[in-house]
């Protein structure tokens, strides 16, 4: 068997977006079981750092990175370019969203029959978007960012 010494005082520190933490001294726990309960105060970044340290002065420490997006992605800019004698419209727009960003993969137009339309294609910066319609239908744009968040309120 192998003998573990006694763990003092496990430490936890928690950082958001790249500012300083406080490190929080976590009570001792039946059988070195220690939980840390921490409520995300908003979006970004955090770094979730656990320290600890035995009687004999051995030390270690893990750090997990998470992200937390509870923010639904923006649809700005929309534009709609009409092609004369012809029976389409290109329709472009700007999709962008400041936390996880836009899920390129899961950007939806559906028209009034409820029939999802040709794939969305990003332009090269990645922010505007646009796909070609039929003149007389109307389209809803879905857009959803790399968390979920779901912006489904353009209708055109």
């Amino acid at each position: 068997t192998e003998a573990h010494a006694a763990v003092d005082q496990p430490v936890v520190a928690v950082k958001h977006n790249n500012e300083e933490a406080t490190p929080i001294t976590l009570k001792s726990h039946e059988n070195a079981v220690y939980t840390y309960e921490y409520k995300t105060p908003s979006d970004g970044t955090y770094v979730v750092t656990a320290s600890c340290e035995d009687l004999a002065g051995n030390k270690d420490n893990k750090t997990a990175t998470y992200m937390v997006d509870s923010t639904k992605p923006v649809i700005d800019n929309l534009s709609v370019n009409h092609v004369p004698n012809d029976k389409k419209a290109t329709i472009s727009f700007d999709a962008f969203d400041n936390c996880s960003g836009v899920n390129n993969d899961n950007i939806t137009v559906i028209d009034s029959n409820n029939i999802k339309c040709e794939k969305v294609t990003p332009t090269e910066t990645g922010a505007q978007y646009g796909f070609t319609a039929n003149h007389n239908d109307n389209y809803t744009i879905i857009v959803y960012d790399h968390a979920g968040n779901k912006e489904a309120g353009i209708s055109i």
